[in-house]
């Protein structure tokens, strides 16, 4: 009995090194990354000080200066700038206007939920730049009608237009948030409405009501404040 026992025993302790070294051949085949714990994962994800402060000046710098490059433009070289208007119907560039502003939101909700950003993140970006070149053109400011008669004349339906685009996609913005808002706070989780607030379907509901305000500008707002 004594003889069985031992053996059993030995069975055990060379089943449990078998299992340890099979456990230690698993861990060396994994890769450093899934080997260290979630905080030093973080301080290898996240950005060091000289790409935050790269990252700060591309903003300021996309912010500023396509703005100020439109307004040179509209204030210096006007006759040229109408030139360009002309091209197209203002209610043509209105949509432009309106698009350029619904892609830069779109850019940026997409770089929020995908696993990989930095494609999201550069279209956000050159979108960004064209929004602020055109609200330099324009002229953009809440009672922009008074600036865009001052330096464009009669021609200042073109620059109205795009005011009013860029405004219709910024007021249709907020519209969507609030609706979001209020659909998390009232609905609950087994409502049928809950999947307006999931992935495609919120994006969806994103462009419906940017799509209602760019109706309404084209068929109302553009009609009233550049008399078309």
């Amino acid at each position: 009995m004594d003889d069985e026992t031992q053996r059993a025993a030995l069975r055990l302790q060379e089943r449990a090194e078998k299992a340890e070294q099979s456990t230690q051949g698993v861990e060396s085949t994994l890769t450093p990354h899934y080997r260290l714990s979630l905080a030093d994962q973080k301080k290898q994800s996240s950005l060091s000080t000289a790409a935050k402060i790269g990252v700060f000046v591309a903003i300021v710098f996309d912010m500023i200066v396509p703005y100020g490059m439109g307004r040179a433009w509209a204030l210096s070289k006007t006759g040229q700038v109408i030139r360009i208007f002309q091209h197209i119907d203002p209610r043509g560039w209105a949509v432009v206007a309106w698009l350029s502003v619904t892609l830069l939101c779109a850019c940026l909700g997409r770089a929020m939920s995908a696993t990989r950003r930095a494609g999201w993140l550069w279209l956000a970006y050159a979108n960004f730049f064209v929004v602020q070149l055109l609200a330099g053109v324009g002229l953009l400011k809440w009672n922009f009608w008074y600036s865009t008669w001052v330096v464009y004349d009669e021609s200042s339906v073109f620059a109205d237009a795009i005011d009013l685009g860029l405004m219709a996609s910024l007021f249709g913005l907020v519209v969507f948030a609030v609706v979001f808002v209020l659909l998390l706070v009232m609905v609950k989780r087994d409502s049928p409405l809950n999947i307006l607030l999931q992935g495609w379907m919120a994006f969806t509901l994103f462009l419906l009501v940017e799509m209602a305000m760019l109706i309404v500008m084209l068929f109302g707002g553009i009609s009233i404040f550049a008399n078309l």
